[in-house]
């Protein structure tokens, strides 16, 4: 049986608490001193160009925000679908 809408949190991880695998690989990264993303650069430079372009698009969707598809816009012609030549000369005058 579920449980009831709206009762509080009983178990599990806390909110916000980090993933501890990810701290302990992160610890470990400093403790050695090494810095992800340098190392990165360097790789890419010692790279032919056309073999950096796979991750510089891999790497940019972190850089710069994917934009949305833009909402459908109705066609405008299909506001005057059905008006007569009268009523189509009004709307043009105003």
């Amino acid at each position: 049986m579920a449980r009831p809408k709206g009762t509080p949190k009983t178990g599990g991880r806390q909110k916000g608490t980090k993933n501890k695998n990810s701290l302990n690989i992160k610890h470990a990264l400093d403790a050695a001193d090494f810095n992800v993303i340098e190392e990165a650069i360097q790789a890419l430079k010692e790279l032919a160009p056309i073999a950096r372009l796979p991750y510089l698009f891999q790497l940019i969707r972190f850089i710069y925000p994917t934009l949305k598809e833009a909402d459908q816009l109705p066609d405008p012609d299909d506001s005057l679908k059905g008006k007569s030549t009268d009523d189509l000369l009004r709307l043009a005058n105003g």
